[in-house]
């Protein structure tokens, strides 16, 4: 997009394009009078390959419906159900692996994982998941989303949605460790 913006009485010529595809708008909508948008064009669709593990721990796996969101520097993905064709997914100690497409949503920062609260089956089976980790791939790049917690209504803090952050899968923490020790004895 091409515009005209005046600074102190100076005109300024500024090219702008959204990032949202096809978008046609003007931002005199927004109170910036002279600028237009123009569209980058299509995004490319990319498949993420979604991997969740279940944590080995009495419990932990769930019958509910399993939900999630990517967020990348480009965008956010639709809320989509975890689901392979009738197979039981989220089972404890288990990965299980879905595919995802959508358009490029740049390098994924966070995620959003959420469950109905339903068992699936019936009112006496527990919904609760205890969600180890999410590892998504996509072409050479992968992020890795620690959790280590409940998806439960009566456990921890009875949340059953979390925004989990990425970690790449090679990063480490460091620590720097400083002992100060005296002379005395005893």
């Amino acid at each position: 997009l091409t515009g005209t913006l005046a600074f102190r009485g100076r005109e300024r010529h500024m090219a702008y394009q959204s990032p949202v595809p096809f978008l046609h708008t003007t931002l005199k909508d927004a109170g910036i009078p002279g600028l237009e948008t123009k569209p980058f064009g299509p995004r490319t669709k990319v498949s993420y390959e979604v991997k969740v593990t279940t944590g080995d721990t009495p419990g932990g796996g769930t019958n509910a419906g399993v939900f999630i969101t990517l967020h990348g520097t480009k965008g956010d993905s639709k809320r989509t159900q975890l689901t392979n064709n009738g197979e039981r997914n989220f089972q404890r100690g288990a990965t299980d692996a879905f595919t995802l497409r959508e358009l490029d949503l740049g390098d994924i920062e966070s995620l959003t994982v959420s469950h109905d609260g339903h068992s699936g089956f019936s009112e006496r089976f527990d919904p609760a998941w205890y969600l180890e980790k999410v590892t998504i791939r996509a072409a050479k790049h992968q992020w890795s989303f620690p959790c280590r917690r409940w998806l439960a209504k009566d456990r921890e803090d009875g949340k059953t949605k979390r925004t989990l952050y990425s970690r790449t899968a090679e990063a480490a923490i460091s620590y720097k460790v400083t002992v100060f020790t005296g002379d005395r004895a005893g």
